[in-house]
């Protein structure tokens, strides 16, 4: 909030859901953009010039800075055509968000000087985007940097559940990988010989 740019940055904060946004980093945006002395509801201060609410108090849909920082809150379930014709500074990926809508964040930025994307995800669903980047990033390709936290070292994770994963998966080592290590992987299927099959299976 308090960075002067050259020209002022539009941002896209992008959610699975507009709740799960108030639940979470909407209280982490309140600690960084709000002070002690300050309330949301009471605007212009001094770091948020504006918001326009979707519900007030807790589910913000744009914020404007006084720096001049434009922030819009994105949602995956409005559906790719939400993410289109915008040109971008910066977005957000929090969690894994279906294809398409990657797809139309990337082409928010084929116009831009400096652009950069930022995916804060745990990669239970395997999407292939999000594997790929993970490639991508070993392979020092495209600008992609990848910072893997694992589970166990995660404060608030008690060594139960820890447990109880390891016990869980133990059987499926990429699996117990992806859950405490953090490392994503391309999950395949299996291919039978044609014999196995009967007609009524076709």
């Amino acid at each position: 909030p308090m960075r002067k740019w050259t020209e002022p940055p539009i941002i896209w904060y992008c959610s699975t859901t507009f709740e799960l946004f108030s639940e979470g980093p909407w209280l982490h945006f309140l600690k960084f953009l709000v002070l002690a002395d300050e309330s949301i509801l009471n605007t212009p201060t001094r770091h948020v010039d504006h918001v326009d609410w979707i519900k007030t108090g807790s589910m913000p849909k744009h914020l404007q800075l006084t720096n001049g920082t434009t922030i819009t809150i994105k949602s995956y379930e409005q559906g790719p055509g939400e993410f289109q014709a915008a040109r971008l500074s910066m977005a957000v990926i929090d969690e894994e968000c279906p294809t398409l809508v990657w797809k139309e964040v990337q082409n928010r930025f084929l116009a831009a000087q400096n652009p950069r994307i930022m995916v804060a995800a745990t990669p239970v669903k395997s999407i292939e985007w999000l594997a790929d980047l993970r490639v991508l990033a070993e392979q020092r390709k495209g600008g992609v940097a990848h910072y893997r936290l694992r589970t166990k070292d995660n404060p608030g994770v008690n060594q139960e559940y820890i447990a109880s994963q390891e016990e869980r998966y133990r059987d499926d080592q990429d699996e117990l990988k992806l859950r405490l290590e953090g490392i994503p992987f391309h999950r395949t299927g299996l291919i039978y010989p044609d014999g196995v099959f009967k007609p009524q299976h076709v």
